[in-house]
């Protein structure tokens, strides 16, 4: 069964999708999209269809200025996409009282994850290609324009389908928060030949905390468009959760 609805927020209402079989879930996952991305993404979609094939749900939204989000380009903050993710957390819960819960969040979405981790104690957490250096990779990668000239500019539109005016404070946010590896078993899937974030600074994470497991991905970049990634990111991700 698939759904689409609002929750509300203090600014603006967060666009959600679920979907979610007849009766309580075994597992219900908040699945996280990256930067620039939607909740309408291949792995989301293909990991939902997957859980619901397992009496599982997946829920997943849009952060502000993303996809069907109703909320203005000004509302892009780190702040902003933290309380949205444990918005929908609750949703859950709330909703689905009885049904074990889950984590599934992709670079940007991972970072912001990470921030919240605090919350998810007690949930099994998947983590695919996380931006553990977001500033960096923000400067790196996202950015159309130099740091020079963003910071001369006061912000640069950035974005693929959708465009948004990114103002240097959300830049300076990313500066003043640095991820948080929470002390639980958590698991991340990372292509070896990851292009926007840096295969090392996983490799680091996992080898300085031992409760992060790794799962490397050889040759895959950071979208795994190759034949068998996508099956292969679902598989790991299913065989974590345990249904």
């Amino acid at each position: 069964m698939l759904s689409r609805f609002k929750i509300s927020s203090e600014n603006y209402d967060i666009s959600c999708k679920l979907l979610a079989p007849d009766g309580e879930p075994e597992l219900v996952v908040i699945g996280v999209h990256g930067f620039g991305g939607d909740k309408e993404s291949s792995v989301l979609a293909a990991l939902g269809d997957e859980l619901s094939r397992r009496n599982s749900a997946l829920l997943c939204f849009d952060f502000p200025a993303h996809g069907d989000s109703e909320a203005e380009d000004s509302c892009l903050r780190v702040d902003n996409c933290k309380n949205d993710l444990l918005r929908a957390v609750e949703y859950v819960k709330k909703r689905f009282p009885n049904s074990r819960r889950g984590i599934f969040a992709t670079s940007f979405g991972g970072y912001i994850a990470l921030l919240c981790s605090q919350h998810f104690r007690g949930m099994r957490v998947v983590l695919r290609a996380p931006a553990v250096n977001m500033a960096e990779t923000f400067v790196r990668c996202i950015l159309p324009v130099t740091k020079e000239e963003f910071l001369k500019n006061g912000g640069a539109v950035c974005g693929f389908e959708r465009k948004m005016l990114v103002p240097v404070d959300f830049y300076e946010e990313l500066l003043r928060e640095p991820v948080i590896v929470p002390e639980y078993p958590l698991t991340v899937i990372m292509g070896t030949d990851d292009n926007v974030v840096r295969y090392e600074d996983i490799e680091r994470m996992s080898r300085e905390n031992g409760n992060v497991e790794l799962v490397p991905v050889q040759g895959a970049d950071h979208r795994f468009k190759r034949t068998g990634d996508l099956e292969l990111i679902v598989r790991a991700a299913i065989e974590r959760y345990g249904v």
